[in-house]
């Protein structure tokens, strides 16, 4: 899958647009298949590094927290969505799984 990636804070030129692993899913998550995307001003200020003293990222980070599109899997513990149900959410970036593959 595509993500817009930073592996360092910075400006526009340390955003990369990097292909990873579809990252597998756990008993409580969900994954979507991203319709839309959007980028705000939290992650302008988390690229630019002006988040760090408040929030502790790990690099590489895939930027993006708005979304919109359709749930693709669940986790086996997953009640409240089933495969197909359209959503839009906001990505807690401090437990997403995101890993890249040795192409990002």
């Amino acid at each position: 899958m595509k993500v817009a990636l930073i592996d360092r804070y910075g400006s526009n030129d340390a955003v990369i647009v990097a292909d990873i692993d579809v990252p597998p899913v756990g008993a409580t998550d969900v994954l979507v298949r991203v319709h839309a995307a959007s980028v705000n001003p939290v992650d302008i200020k988390t690229r630019d590094g002006k988040l760090k003293t408040l929030l502790k990222y790990r690099f590489p980070l895939v930027l993006g927290n708005d979304l919109s599109g359709v749930v693709s899997d669940v986790g086996s513990a997953v009640t409240r969505f089933k495969k197909g149900d359209a959503v839009y959410a906001r990505v807690d970036m401090s437990t997403s799984s995101y890993v890249p593959t040795e192409n990002s």
